[in-house]
C-alpha cells in the first residue's frame, strides 16, 4: 500500500465474522469488502476452509472521497469516487470459474423488462442485450399482447413476459388479467394458467396419447442421453395433449380484496363502478374529449390515489411495530439460530448417509402391478412438477402409457 492509494482484492479466503482482518493489511487503511457468506453469514463457531470473496482497499487519507456500494452479490465489490467531471466506479469482482454450474437448474425468470420484445422497429443498447441474454441461455417466451397502460388508460406495448429454459417443461401461454378493477399498477397482473382436469375432455386426452405412445416407444433407450431424450419426448407428448383436449371457455374469476379498506375507498371504487357503466353503455369512447372518458380516467385516478394512502399509512404502522419490537430479548433468537444450524448439518449429514446407501445397491427394476399401485396412492388435485406434469397427467394416460413407463 504504499506507493498505491487502493487495492483491489479477490480470493481473500475470508468469512463475513473474519473480515475486520483486512485493517491489518495497512496501519492507515480502510476497505469495503464481502465474504462468500455475505448474504448467508455462517456462525463464526461452524466455519469450514474459506474461499472467494473481494475487497477494495483505501489509505485513509482519502477516506472521505470512498462511497462504498452494495450493488452485485458476494463476487462484486463497488466503491464510488467523486470526480471534476464525473462519479469513478471501482469494481472488484471475482467471477467463478467456466463449466462448473452450468446446466444446473432449470429457468423461469418472470417480470417487467421495460423492453417490447414483439416490437422490432424499436432497437437499443439494453435490448440488445437483453436480447443477446435470451440468445446465449436459449430462453424462450410468449407475446400475447400488450400489457403496460398509459396515464390515458391507452395500452402502449408488452414489457411483462415469463422467459423460461427447460429441456422437459411446456410452459403454458400466459394469461393478461385486464379486468381487475383493484389493480393499482400501470401493468396489467399475469399469471400462467393451469390445466383444470375437471375441463379436460378425457376420452380426447387418451386418444391423443394412444396415438403417439407408440412413435415414442420405438425411440432408444440404451445410454443416458437417451433416456433424457425420450423422458422429454413423453413430458411434451403429456402436457401438449392435455392443453389440446382441455376446455378453452374462460372461467370466472373473484376480484382478489384489498388489503386496506375504509369508507372513503368504499365510496370510491363505487364512483369507478359507476362511471365505467356509463362508459360502457356508450360503446367505451376512447376520445379524450368524451365526458364518460373522462369521468372514468379521473375516477380512476381517484380510487388509486385514496388506496396508495391508505396503503402508506398501513406501511408506517408495521414500521413502527417492527421498531417496537426490535426492543425485546434476542438471546433465545440467536440460540435458535445456533440450533437450527447443527440441526441442518445433522440433516446435511443423514442425506450423503442416504445417497451413500443408495449408491452401493442396485435399484430394482419395478412391474407393472408397483407402478399401478403408486400412481393410484398419488394425491391429486396438486400443483404440477418443475416440468408441467401432474399426477392426473399419468392416471388419464392409460395403459400404454403404463407400458412404457
Amino acid at each position: 500500500m504504499e506507493n498505491n492509494d487502493i487495492l483491489l482484492l479477490q480470493e481473500h479466503w475470508l468469512f463475513h465474522a473474519q473480515l475486520h482482518y483486512l485493517q491489518e493489511i495497512g496501519k492507515c487503511t480502510n476497505y469495503a469488502a464481502k465474504g462468500c457468506d455475505e448474504y448467508d453469514p455462517i456462525q463464526p463457531t461452524f466455519l469450514p476452509r474459506g474461499h472467494g470473496g473481494v475487497a477494495v482497499i483505501w489509505k485513509n487519507e482519502i477516506d472521505s472521497k470512498v462511497r462504498p456500494l452494495d450493488d452485485g452479490k458476494e463476487r462484486i465489490q463497488c466503491v464510488e469516487i467523486p470526480g471534476k467531471d464525473q462519479k469513478l466506479l471501482l469494481v472488484s469482482v471475482n467471477l467463478p470459474s467456466t463449466g462448473g454450474r452450468n446446466n444446473t437448474h432449470e429457468i423461469i425468470i418472470g417480470g417487467d423488462l421495460n423492453e417490447d420484445l414483439g416490437n422490432e422497429e424499436r432497437q437499443n443498447k439494453r435490448k440488445k442485450y437483453l436480447q443477446q441474454l435470451i440468445a446465449d441461455y436459449r430462453l424462450g417466451y410468449e407475446n400475447t399482447g400488450r400489457t403496460f397502460i398509459k396515464t390515458n388508460d391507452q395500452e402502449c406495448a408488452e414489457l411483462d413476459y415469463f422467459l423460461h429454459k427447460s429441456k422437459h417443461m411446456q410452459v403454458a401461454e400466459k394469461e393478461v388479467l385486464k379486468d381487475v378493477i383493484s389493480n393499482l399498477s400501470d401493468h396489467y397482473p399475469q399469471i400462467q394458467p393451469t390445466i383444470k382436469w375437471d375441463k379436460v375432455d378425457q376420452d380426447l386426452y387418451l386418444a391423443i396419447i394412444n396415438g403417439q405412445v407408440d412413435t415414442i416407444a420405438e425411440s432408444p433407450a440404451e445410454t443416458a442421453e437417451d433416456a433424457d431424450l425420450l423422458i422429454s419426448k413423453m413430458h411434451q407428448m403429456l402436457t401438449k395433449a392435455a392443453t389440446e383436449s382441455s376446455s378453452k371457455k374462460s372461467k370466472y374469476k373473484a376480484k382478489p380484496k384489498l388489503k386496506v379498506w375504509t369508507p372513503i375507498i368504499k365510496s370510491s371504487l363505487k364512483e369507478v363502478r359507476k362511471c365505467y357503466d356509463v362508459w360502457s353503455r356508450n360503446g367505451k369512447p376512447t376520445n379524450p374529449a368524451d365526458k364518460s372518458y373522462q369521468d372514468r380516467v379521473n375516477t380512476r385516478k381517484e380510487f388509486k390515489k385514496h388506496v396508495k394512502v391508505e396503503q402508506a399509512r398501513e406501511r408506517d404502522r408495521e414500521k413502527q411495530e417492527i421498531l417496537e419490537a426490535r426492543t425485546r430479548d434476542t438471546s433465545a433468537e440467536k440460540s435458535s439460530q445456533l440450533k437450527d444450524q447443527h440441526y441442518h448439518e445433522l440433516v446435511e449429514y443423514e442425506i450423503k448417509l442416504i445417497n451413500d446407501m443408495v449408491k452401493s445397491k442396485e435399484t430394482p427394476l419395478a412391474n407393472q402391478k408397483e407402478l399401478k399401485k403408486a400412481i393410484k396412492s398419488l394425491n391429486r388435485g396438486k400443483s404440477a412438477d418443475i416440468y408441467g406434469i401432474t399426477v392426473e397427467h399419468l392416471i388419464y394416460a392409460g395403459e400404454k402409457l403404463k407400458q412404457l413407463l
